[in-house]
């Protein structure tokens, strides 16, 4: 069984908009699915200090390591 990465799914279901879906809700739906996989693909936390570092997507300061912003639910990378 293959699994895919999120990109490849993002792409794929890019693919189905332009292509293979003629119904709006089935558009609607997959345009959900492609916000909800790209907040799993990690972003780098902007200005990183020793009291945490800023959402890359809506800016919200967290304060603790957390592996998503407790505001919008992006995954973040702490490096």
């Amino acid at each position: 069984m293959m699994v895919m990465k999120e990109k490849e799914a993002i792409a794929s279901l890019k693919n189905i908009i332009e292509y293979w879906t003629y119904r709006p809700t089935e558009v609607e739906a997959a345009k959900a699915a492609i916000k909800a996989l790209e907040k799993q693909i990690p972003q780098k936390v902007l200005e990183l200090h020793g009291d945490g570092g800023f959402c890359p997507v809506c800016h919200m300061h967290n304060l603790d390591v957390f592996k998503y912003c407790t505001r919008c639910g992006q995954k973040l990378e702490w490096e």
